[in-house]
């Protein structure tokens, strides 16, 4: 697992930990606030690519609706 660095954005200490403890799987936040899960490799857990910008510095945690299968 690769050095783990707490972000600077909207994500609590109970998020970053998580995406810690899920070997380095990135979150991938779409612009209607979708959040994905993904570990690196140009697509999201649940298969949908990472095209376009990444809005997880954006939208708030609170305002984002988790995907159901990259959060299983």
């Amino acid at each position: 697992m690769a050095n783990f660095q707490p972000s600077n954005n909207y994500l609590s200490y109970e998020t970053e930990a998580y995406l810690k403890s899920v070997d380095d799987r990135l979150s991938w936040v779409k612009k209607l606030g979708v959040w994905h899960l993904s570990g690196g490799n140009g697509e999201t857990i649940c298969g949908k690519p990472m095209l376009g910008n990444n809005y997880a510095k954006y939208i708030p945690e609170n305002e984002r609706i988790k995907c159901p299968t990259c959060f299983k």
